[in-house]
């Protein structure tokens, strides 16, 4: 560890926003890197959700980011503070992009390094799925280990390394039904990054008519050279449809 990392610890420790944990060997929970790790190579389940919502205002979501927060820690998750975001074209401009985030949060399925392991606690699906209905959020993502049949876990094997490592089921689901959403738009994703990255998913969710317009007719204008191209045009088409379908209610 360097100096600079050291300050940003102690940084972290002194404003009460600290992510540390109690025990030393998961003081680096804070880093997305550390999570999607630990949910790739162990099958830890996971949620991602956002608290922004529509007409709330700047200081309105960011207070119900803030309140969100507790809930998850006095619930006795662990969570990691995620962006989900899209590239807006700024105006006058045909090659600059804006960034546009949304503060949101990766939640794991593990036990609090600051919480009595002897505590119950309700299942992360549950205490998931009343936070996004309290916020009114239309979505939220779960990941949670694949079972077989018999109730065991499954395994895939990494393309990469060749490793087998536990399957997990990433999917969005409705805070008003508690279902996975069976739309194109919501999954499901293959891992954790196409989760957090997908630039459709986080612009349905923060109701950007105007982006995905513009996505769709980007799409409509990309031309596939091979047979893969054209399905994955062919679903991000679907997707995007989808999408402002769903927005127009």
């Amino acid at each position: 560890m360097d100096l600079s990392q050291l300050k940003n610890l102690i940084s972290e420790a002194l404003n009460g926003e600290s992510m540390l944990l109690a025990k030393p060997e998961l003081v680096t929970e804070a880093s997305f890197a550390r999570a999607k790790k630990q949910i790739e190579q162990d099958g830890v389940e996971f949620v991602m959700i956002s608290a922004f919502r529509g007409g709330k205002g700047h200081v309105g979501n960011r207070a119900q980011h803030k309140q969100m927060k507790t809930e998850f820690k006095l619930a006795g998750y662990p969570f990691v503070e995620m962006l989900g975001g899209y590239l807006e074209d700024v105006p006058d401009s045909t090659y600059l992009k804006n960034e546009v985030t949304e503060p949101s949060l990766l939640v794991l399925g593990q036990q609090r390094g600051d919480r009595d392991p002897s505590l119950e606690r309700e299942g992360l699906f549950q205490v998931a799925l009343k936070i996004a209905r309290k916020y009114e959020q239309d979505s939220f993502i779960y990941g949670g280990p694949v079972v077989t049949a018999d109730g065991a876990p499954a395994f895939k094997n990494d393309p990469t390394t060749g490793d087998l490592k536990p399957a997990v089921s990433i999917k969005a689901y409705s805070p008003r039904t508690g279902q996975e959403i069976n739309e194109p738009w919501a999954g499901p994703w293959n891992n954790l990054t196409t989760a957090k990255e997908d630039d459709i998913y986080w612009s349905v969710i923060a109701g950007k008519r105007g982006k995905l317009s513009e996505q769709l007719e980007r799409y409509k204008k990309f031309r596939p050279v091979s047979r893969e191209t054209a399905m994955r045009k062919d679903h991000y088409l679907k997707s995007i449809k989808s999408g402002l379908k769903r927005l127009q209610y």
